[in-house]
């Protein structure tokens, strides 16, 4: 959340909730090996134990304005939006996968100008703003072992990215800043968030229900076991 916690609720309203965690607008959610890894504002992962302390953390120079984060076999897949950059790290934090969108054609900002990047310096500590960004790529999981499907926020578009060669194709248009993409039993549910609604895809991305509401920005939203839908309305 923007005010700077990360906190839990049970569906279960007799279940009472743990104490909230003290975190820099936390963004992803992941749970393994027995720790809660969650992004911060401050361009870091951290494990989280049961017991609410922070016991695992992860940095790296090409950490900025980070939003999605899921685990993967090697690691940890993560958005720098900032950097118009989808990275994967190992447990160490060293970057051992990345795509930059300023190499695969998407090069100037919302003021048309050409953004240009320097990869050998420590970005954690700047802040990009959103305007200055060519993509703000905010959601990225893998799709089989070889590609990774990622939201662009100003293009309105959903793509799948080669991980081989880095090049990519688009499948979903004219969506508005869209946000969380995940996999499902049937095929995706995809956040179109300024359109105000959740979409289920089909395993070939063919829209097969838009979910409206009487939302207003749909930042994430996840399907239950029993197939109910929580939308994190923002």
């Amino acid at each position: 959340l923007e005010h700077g916690l990360l906190f839990e609720r049970f569906l279960n309203p007799d279940r009472i909730s743990p104490p909230d965690i003290d975190i820099d607008i936390p963004t992803g959610v992941v749970y393994y090996d027995k720790l809660l890894f969650v992004n911060s504002l401050k361009n870091e992962i951290l494990g989280i134990n049961k017991l609410k302390k922070i016991k695992y953390k992860l940095i790296n120079p090409k950490f900025n304005s980070l939003h999605s984060l899921i685990k993967t076999p090697r690691g940890f897949l993560v958005t720098s939006s900032g950097l118009d950059l989808i990275l994967e790290v190992d447990y160490f934090g060293n970057s051992i996968f990345e795509w930059w969108a300023t190499d695969h054609g998407f090069n100037k900002n919302q003021f048309k100008e050409k953004r240009i990047i320097d990869r050998n310096i420590d970005h954690s500590k700047i802040n990009y703003p959103i305007s200055l960004q060519t993509t703000h790529i905010n959601s990225a999981i893998n799709y089989g072992e070889k590609h990774i499907l990622a939201t662009l926020f100003h293009q309105g578009a959903l793509i799948k990215i080669n991980r081989t060669n880095g090049n990519f194709i688009t499948l979903i248009k004219k969506l508005s800043k869209p946000h969380a993409i995940y996999n499902t039993s049937k095929g995706f549910l995809l956040s179109d968030t300024n359109n105000n609604q959740v979409l289920l895809l089909d395993k070939k991305f063919k829209t097969k229900r838009q979910l409206k509401n009487n939302f207003n920005w749909v930042q994430d939203a996840i399907l239950t076991s029993n197939k109910c839908l929580i939308v994190a309305d923002a």
